[in-house]
């Protein structure tokens, strides 16, 4: 059986850890921010004009030059959405890894609130 300074400095230091994971969560949440907004920003300015820009119809890019300008706009789309698809599927490891560190944030509360339970009963008169 514990003494209670003992369940005192476990419930310390699980209190440190709840507020180290709650930095980890900031941490990942403004990581999340950056790149969310930075994705919005490729797919805006780069990805969805470039895919929906058409050189075929420009005098100037007739012939071998408008077949690759062509090609280089598709392997540029192509690039871009092999970015932005890896950039998606990071957001979403983001956004689960906050979960798993709420959870564990939520065993710390439990474990604490056990060992204040088991405090009280130490501390409360013994009937008998």
């Amino acid at each position: 059986m514990s003494t209670i300074d003992e369940i005192n400095e476990k419930i310390r230091h699980l209190k440190e850890k709840i507020k180290e994971y709650w930095d980890k969560i900031s941490e990942l949440e403004e990581a999340y921010d950056y790149i969310s907004e930075r994705k919005t920003g490729i797919e805006n300015d780069y990805y969805y004009p470039a895919n929906s820009f058409d050189m075929t119809w420009s005098g100037e890019w007739q012939g071998k030059c408008e077949s690759d300008a062509d090609k280089l706009r598709a392997e540029m789309i192509h690039q871009a959405g092999v970015g932005l698809s890896d950039t998606a599927k990071l957001l979403e490891d983001i956004l689960a890894a906050i979960e798993n560190i709420k959870e564990l944030i939520k065993e710390c509360e439990a474990k604490i609130e056990s060992l204040r339970a088991e405090r009280d009963a130490m501390m409360s008169p013994q009937e008998g």
